[in-house]
């Protein structure tokens, strides 16, 4: 299955990319372990920015790979994105290491121009390329060949990939803004993350309903509903951001509707999953 997977899917290169994003992520994770017990790597190093952004790009790339069929591209054209994408993967997977073991920000570095600034120049060139081809993908599935193969799954990816966007744009917020960081206690990696998981949430809430037993009509109704809820979860974790808020600050008047709008979309999707556990348990008896 998984050599069939990185060699012989037409999605081979999505996931080779995706595999070393884990394995990476998994080398950089010990490293980071043994950092943290205070052995070989000195502790001014950011071992986890790294760790982080290999295994996320792992899930990303390994979901890009799961909805790609469902675009309706041809194959020629689902192999020339692979490629091109795969310049900036492995771009980006080079410079966050090798930076970061140098002990310089591998996106906003200061010193020599060469080797300390221009990688992070190229880097942020390659992402708003990445975003320009994810642009072109997420608008495949706003197209009637594409929800003619799966009408409810591609309803959920396409909630998923407006969630995207939103990631997308905190990307190049955090470009402009010359780090993650932003007033007092605001994070955009905390925005960046909602956006992004959006990819997961919306289509894993669809292959869940595709398997109860609800009319197509309400099938679709309650994916626009939960869909609807993560966007509005994900935009609207921008205001305290700007404000420079901590999104863990459940208590702040500003930061409180982010948890009242998660909560609803945790009710909403855990009744859902009661229903269908209940429904399976009554068929297999």
């Amino acid at each position: 299955m998984i050599k069939e997977l990185l060699f012989r899917s037409e999605q081979k290169w999505l996931y080779q990319m995706s595999a070393i994003g884990f394995l990476l992520g998994g080398i950089c994770c010990v490293c980071l372990l043994v950092q943290q017990a205070g052995f070989m790597f000195p502790p001014e190093l950011q071992l986890h920015k790294p760790t982080s952004f290999c295994l996320a790009f792992g899930v990303f790339l390994s979901t890009t790979a799961l909805i790609m069929p469902l675009s309706g591209l041809a194959s020629h054209s689902r192999a020339n994105f692979q490629r091109l994408l795969s310049i900036a993967v492995y771009y980006g997977y080079t410079v966050e290491i090798i930076q970061v073991f140098r002990g310089v920000d591998p996106r906003f570095g200061v010193g020599n121009f060469y080797t300390d600034i221009l990688p992070g120049i190229l880097d942020g060139v390659l992402f708003i390329a990445v975003i320009v081809m994810y642009v072109w993908l997420i608008a495949q599935f706003f197209l009637e060949r594409s929800y003619q193969i799966h009408p409810l799954l591609v309803l959920g990816i396409r909630y998923g990939l407006l969630a995207a966007i939103i990631g997308f744009g905190s990307g190049v917020w955090m470009i402009l803004a010359g780090g993650r960081l932003i007033g007092e206690q605001g994070n955009i990696m905390t925005v960046h993350f909602l956006g992004f998981h959006g990819l997961q949430a919306a289509p894993i809430l669809a292959i869940l309903l595709s398997r109860c037993p609800l009319s197509l009509r309400a099938r679709l109704n309650w994916l626009h509903v939960s869909g609807l809820l993560w966007l509005m979860l994900s935009a609207y974790s921008i205001v305290p951001t700007i404000l420079g808020r901590s999104l863990f600050q459940w208590s702040d008047p500003w930061v409180f509707p982010v948890y009242v709008i998660f909560v609803l979309w945790g009710i909403l999707n855990m009744s859902l999953f009661t229903f269908y556990l209940k429904h399976r348990f009554v068929v297999s008896r």
